[in-house]
């Protein structure tokens, strides 16, 4: 049977024969369409995934049609929606503003910590990650955040020490600074923006964090000079570190003789201009690209 017309009417709904679907979304805010994994037998009605509304039995006929209208506005809905994670110290500050996003047409998941970040934005293919400042300084920067995360990050600042805290966040890798005292719309405004690629600074702070964001390149430009330098078996021996493993443990992956691993390790230390290992493991995984960290597969030389 061919697609009856939706009519508009009054809320911003749509009508289709008797029955009115308001904005294609349930009021329990799941924030899933109503026609996902409904039953659309004839005289079983309607239910959302999350069973909290019932639409009226319908007829065989008229069931097809809202049927047909699910699909189609429900496939327009997920290649529009963005998944964002939102992160703070506090379960309900997160909560609120994970809250917030839902209702204009956002998929958020709302944790503590940004560990826990990680996981939910790897388990639901997260677009953008929204973080308090604060957890993004605990944490420190041992490696860029997109990195970590594998999507942009957006942090949410309360004004103190804005431009320490901008630079040391750019560093890291943050691709949006939001401060919290900003309209609902702007947030929207920036993680749409760092989704599609962009970087969104605030103008207060551009100056500074455009002479930060030069000096960075050309300390990563002569870091990365100072890694090309590395022989093939001094890389093997830093991806090695890179997956914590001891020198013993090098020796033996490597089939080398303890110090003769002790020497490679000094030999890149200098060429690398740092004073620990764990130095240069962090310039690696600063400049480094992820694959090329993985510690080489046990063979004979």
């Amino acid at each position: 049977m061919a697609l009856r017309v939706l009519r508009s009417v009054p809320g911003g709904g749509s009508r289709v024969g008797p029955w009115t679907i308001r904005s294609w979304r349930c009021p329990c805010l799941c924030g899933r369409p109503p026609g996902v994994a409904l039953r659309t037998a004839a005289r079983s009605g309607f239910r959302c995934a999350c069973r909290a509304i019932r639409h009226p039995p319908v007829s065989s006929s008229e069931s097809d049609n809202i049927a047909a209208v699910h699909r189609r506005l429900y496939s327009r809905t997920v290649a529009g929606e963005i998944q964002v994670v939102v992160a703070d110290r506090r379960r309900s500050v997160a909560e609120v503003l994970a809250l917030g996003l839902r209702q204009v047409g956002m998929a958020s998941h709302a944790v503590t910590g940004m560990r826990a970040a990680c996981r939910v934005a790897a388990a639901e293919h997260a677009d953008v990650v929204v973080a308090d400042i604060g957890l993004v300084a605990e944490e420190g920067a041992a490696s860029p955040w997109p990195r970590r995360l594998g999507v942009p990050l957006v942090v949410l600042s309360d004004g103190g020490r804005s431009e320490d805290l901008a630079c040391a966040a750019i560093r890291a890798g943050v691709r949006g600074w939001v401060s919290k005292d900003s309209s609902m719309q702007q947030l929207l405004t920036v993680i749409r923006g760092v989704r599609r690629g962009e970087t969104w600074i605030p103008p207060s702070l551009l100056t500074r964090v455009l002479s930060e964001l030069m000096t960075l390149r050309d300390s990563l430009e002569e870091e990365s000079g100072r890694l090309a330098s590395l022989t093939a078996r001094e890389r093997e021996v830093l991806g090695c570190l890179s997956a914590g493993m001891s020198r013993a443990e090098i020796g033996r992956r490597l089939f080398l003789s303890t110090n003769t691993v002790r020497t490679h390790v000094q030999n890149l230390m200098i060429k690398l201009d740092v004073h620990s290992s764990v130095a240069a493991v962090a310039l690696a995984h600063r400049v480094a690209p992820p694959d090329a960290l993985n510690p080489p597969p046990a063979h004979r030389p």
